[in-house]
């Protein structure tokens, strides 16, 4: 295609949603591809030469036509009873994956699917691998919250839960949310979801606004070396990591630091201090009461995982176990 017949194309698909008489959230690069899909048999039919591009673009009006009306990149609601202040619908759901993207309004019963079969679903994901279902999980309005179902044969991720095949739907709270779902060894598909709640707008781009730079734990240098001890399978990217237990980071922590008394029971209690003070701060997954019985080391881990993702430690941290064993060499 030419650059004339994409501007052509892009000026067309502009036009047909400014004309349209309801309101509409409307992914402009998702409709020219489904534009582009509808079109593509008429290419062959125009004759070559000057009346080629008349022709193709005339084709391609049609088509616009029919996309305003049937297709579920357009969602018409002019409803606006229960608005945030920036004017957008409270419970808005916008989603975006690589193939494609996706905006609706809320409505009691409103279904929103997504899948490999991006002809017949909502929100094209994973279109080129076959692992992933054609149409692998859907998105339901009820009772005033947003569910995702899941309608495929493999799990599909949500934060540190499981949408199970055929389970019940899991509801969605304000702001963002990653479905991921499993496809060909190596590949996971990610499916990106925002609600939008009261005081929370949907998002325009600021690319010169300056970074905000996440919130960081305290911990005091025993903690510190202490907890990089326990973590350092996870950070250093090993597959499928683990804690270390107490005994064996009493262990390694004596190694390096002979003049101190480290012990299987230290090492608990000062974990156990650091785990208490995020738990009292708002850190879910921290106490027994949440993660039910046998605990193992989930504790552990939720509180490693929490560590991780906040850069309270990161594989700098590693250093510290170099320098100390260096030091006391």
């Amino acid at each position: 295609m030419t650059a004339n017949e994409d501007e052509a194309l892009r000026g067309l698909v502009r036009q047909a949603y400014e004309a349209a008489s309801a309101e509409s959230e409307f992914e402009v690069e998702a409709g020219l591809r489904e534009v582009m899909s509808r079109a593509g048999h008429s290419m062959s039919a125009h004759a070559t030469g000057s009346g080629k591009t008349a022709s193709f673009v005339g084709a391609l009006g049609q088509a616009a036509a029919d996309l305003l009306v049937n297709s579920p990149w357009i969602v018409y609601d002019a409803s606006s009873d229960s608005e945030n202040d920036s004017g957008t619908r409270l419970n808005t759901l916008v989603a975006r994956t690589l193939d494609g993207g996706y905006s609706c309004e809320p409505g009691e019963g409103r279904r929103v699917s997504f899948g490999r079969n991006h002809h017949d679903v909502h929100i094209p994901l994973g279109v080129d691998d076959r692992r992933v279902a054609r149409e692998c999980g859907e998105l339901t309005f009820h009772d005033g919250l947003w569910r995702v179902r899941n309608t495929g044969k493999v799990p599909i991720r949500l934060g540190f839960r499981l949408v199970l095949p055929d389970g019940e739907p899991l509801p969605l709270g304000p702001g963002y949310s990653t479905l991921l779902v499993e496809g060909s060894p190596g590949r996971v598909h990610a499916l990106e979801l925002r609600v939008v709640g009261r005081d929370h707008a949907i998002p325009v781009a600021r690319p010169n606004d300056q970074t905000v730079v996440p919130a960081t734990w305290s911990l005091s240098p025993v903690e510190r070396v202490l907890l990089t001890t326990l973590s350092q399978r996870y950070l250093l990217h090993e597959p499928e990591p683990r804690p270390l237990s107490a005994r064996t980071a009493a262990a390694s922590l004596a190694e390096l630091q002979p003049d101190v008394n480290w012990t299987a029971r230290r090492v608990e209690h000062i974990v156990t201090a650091v785990r208490t003070r995020l738990a009292a701060a708002g850190v879910p997954g921290l106490t027994r009461e949440e993660v039910g019985e046998p605990v193992g080391d989930a504790l552990k881990r939720n509180l490693i995982r929490e560590l991780l993702k906040s850069a309270t430690l990161t594989p700098v941290d590693l250093g510290l176990l170099r320098q100390d064993r260096h030091r006391v060499g």
